[in-house]
């Protein structure tokens, strides 16, 4: 009958295999089979550059760009690896998250419930991450090929901009060999200043506020640009547009601007700064 001589993968190696074999291909994700997006905490959808599913396929960026997919919070995604996750000596896979600025978990405390399966159908969980983190699958889940993520965050943390767990990308530590490197030579870059607002809430990005309310002749005005244009808005309680600006600057910049209200009557308003990404309102009271 058939005798095996070996048995080898084929896309696993480098040609020439010298010096010796490269990392095997195919180390994160590969597809996206399935789940649910949840929403901001506003309850509004999470924008649609958040929302690719094939940003967290293959290797993590790991830096500070929308390369990311965000589970909203208590989504659920679910993703194939490429080849079985077998038990290996120490960690077997590694979840990377993308917080803007880098902070600490006490910081910001995105959390997800980790399972893993070996048809996609049946799950064993194997706990909670917050942020970037390791999972073992110990022997008695070994050659898993599924790996599902829940969205877990206590969206009391957060701002109403906050959208849940960002996966990075998903990686199998066996099949790199190695603690993996990221597709981004850099590594991480710190693009945000450390930022806290002043109720110190743990946030990425600082979200739209009046500093001093109610105001006298000036409004002063902070948030942080989602995207490189943002248009200003001043409404009347009416809904009756009173002024525009439109506000230009680098991805992420902390904006700290006074805007002269000595034409305003004494009344209420709302500021909204509409980014095309984003857009938030805040209430206040001229005085």
């Amino acid at each position: 009958a058939f005798d095996i001589d070996g048995i080898v993968v084929l896309n696993g190696y480098t040609a020439d295999q010298n010096p010796t074999p490269a990392s095997a291909l195919s180390a994160g994700v590969v597809a996206y089979v399935g789940g649910t997006q949840g929403k901001q905490k506003n309850g509004a959808n999470v924008p649609a550059i958040r929302s690719n599913t094939n940003s967290a396929l293959g290797l993590p960026q790991n830096n500070d760009t929308h390369n990311f997919y965000s589970l909203g919070f208590g989504g659920v995604a679910s993703f194939k690896f490429g080849y079985a996750v077998f038990d290996a000596a120490g960690a077997d896979i590694r979840v990377i998250e993308t917080s803007f600025g880098s902070p600490a978990c006490s910081r910001y405390p995105e959390r997800v419930e980790a399972s893993v399966s070996y048809d996609g159908t049946t799950w064993f969980n194997l706990g909670q991450l917050c942020l970037d983190g390791t999972l073992d699958i110990t022997a008695a889940y070994s050659g898993i090929s599924f790996i599902r993520l829940r969205d877990v965050s206590d969206r009391t943390k957060f701002p109403s901009s906050g959208d849940g767990y960002d996966i990075d990308g998903i990686v199998s530590l066996p099949a790199f060999g190695q603690t993996p490197v990221c597709a981004a030579a850099n590594g991480r870059k710190a693009v945000l200043a450390e930022i806290a607002d002043q109720n110190n809430i743990p946030d990425e990005i600082e979200t739209l506020q009046i500093i001093g309310n109610p105001v006298a002749e000036n409004i002063a005005v902070r948030f942080s640009m989602v995207s490189e244009k943002a248009e200003l808005t001043i409404h009347n309680h009416m809904g009756r547009v009173i002024s525009t600006q439109t506000i230009e600057g680098n991805l992420w910049d902390l904006k700290e601007m006074d805007i002269n209200a000595n034409d305003l009557t004494s009344g209420v308003y709302f500021l909204t700064v509409n980014s095309g990404v984003s857009k938030e309102t805040v209430k206040f009271v001229k005085k």
